[in-house]
């Protein structure tokens, strides 16, 4: 069987981070998904990708929600609309780390259900043991990591925003976690 059409296809429906200018907030219920991924200490994600869950995307008729990434590892999807997204892929150069999830329960688990005018900390991560990529799209055992926290990123995120519309959102749940501490 040859792979090369799905791999071709698969490889232009995809679209990373970074392109074009940062949005504003478009409407109150817009939000905004945000977190860390570290690849083994030297590299970080030149992209990461979201899908929304039921959703189907086809290049540029239908693009999945892009998102920003810096050199740190800090990554965040702005404007998003209220629904489930999971995170659906990974770049770091030309390599493509693809979230796969073996059973209903796992995709359940990684399932984010934003709600309007939220501002949700996905995690950080580090990717290890990854293998030497086949057709740019690596395996990869990902964990959970103890830092950047949320209220690092978001503090960081807080003055990349600042002129964005998002820092008063961003100030509000920085607020709301150290009330809750």
């Amino acid at each position: 069987m040859n792979s090369r059409p799905l791999v071709a296809l698969l490889l232009l429906i995809a679209a990373g981070c970074g392109g074009g200018s940062i949005r504003p907030p478009s409407s109150p219920e817009s939000g905004m998904i945000f977190g860390n991924i570290v690849i083994d200490e030297d590299y970080v994600p030149t992209g990461v990708a979201l899908a929304e869950y039921g959703k189907v995307y086809v290049g540029p008729f239908n693009p999945n929600p892009s998102g920003w990434c810096a050199k740190n590892g800090n990554f965040f999807f702005e404007d998003l609309v209220p629904g489930k997204y999971w995170l659906w892929y990974i770049t770091s150069g030309r390599t493509r780390y693809w979230a796969r999830h073996k059973t209903q329960e796992d995709l359940d688990a990684a399932i984010v259900d934003l709600k309007p005018g939220e501002i949700h900390f996905l995690g950080s991560y580090k990717i290890t043991d990854n293998t030497i990529p086949i057709f740019n799209c690596g395996d990869v055992t990902v964990r959970a990591a103890m830092k950047p926290t949320e209220v690092e990123i978001l503090q960081q995120l807080s003055d990349v925003l600042k002129d964005k519309g998002w820092k008063e959102r961003i100030d509000a749940r920085l607020k709301e976690l150290k009330d809750s501490r």
